[in-house]
């Protein structure tokens, strides 16, 4: 199932943007290897969320065009990616 997520982490600046993936799982991969030296996001934030939205090829860093995620994938305090229920 191809997917939209919106990632965003006021720790890391404020960092907000738009990733379209062609399965969860893949989606999944790539938040957990965008922490650290190489990636956009701090390797200390705490707070990043990647909102995963069923795919629209217009959805943007500013719009999704789906009313709510379908779950939120987020960074615990100890490094490690948990999915939660919206």
């Amino acid at each position: 199932m191809k997917v939209t997520c919106h990632i965003s982490s006021y720790e890391s600046g404020f960092v907000q943007f738009c990733e379209h993936y062609d399965s969860i799982a893949l989606a999944r991969k790539n938040f957990a290897s965008m922490f650290g030296p190489w990636g956009p996001l701090s390797d200390t934030a705490t707070d990043c969320v990647m909102s995963v939205y069923p795919y629209t090829p217009e959805d943007n860093s500013f719009m999704s065009h789906n009313d709510y995620p379908m779950f939120l994938l987020v960074r615990g305090p100890r490094g490690g990616i948990r999915k939660e229920r919206v």
